[in-house]
């Protein structure tokens, strides 16, 4: 399970090089889960992120950090779930308001965030 946590963690930092690279590749992202019932898939996937980083916690070098990690994914999906379609839209409407300097420094915590998960894992 480390080994899933830290490939995650790595797929964090390319996907934030990315995003830093084209931040108009997030504003995209964006559009597709503002269509139909797919906002639901990013709840799915942080409640899948939270599982995966609760029950690997107890095998990492930083179980607190991953935990902790964990809850946050658990917290953000259920948020999703609560808020409803039409708030998650308006607020990724605000989202994509937002100028190439902001998506950049977006990219620059997940990058960061990816090698938190990497060093804790």
């Amino acid at each position: 399970m480390n080994l899933v946590i830290k490939v995650i963690g790595v797929v964090f930092v390319l996907t934030a090089i990315g995003y830093f690279l084209k931040p108009d590749i997030f504003k995209s992202l964006m559009e597709f889960f503002k269509k139909g019932k797919r906002i639901y898939l990013a709840a799915l996937a942080r409640f899948i992120l939270g599982i995966v980083f609760l029950l690997g916690a107890r095998e990492c070098d930083m179980p607190v950090v991953i935990g902790t990690l964990g809850i946050v994914f658990l917290v953000a999906g259920l948020l999703i779930i609560l808020l409803g379609q039409e708030k998650i839209n308006s607020i990724i409407g605000w989202y994509q308001k937002q100028s190439k300097f902001f998506f950049r420094t977006l990219a620059l915590v997940l990058f960061a965030l990816g090698i938190v998960i990497i060093y804790s894992a």
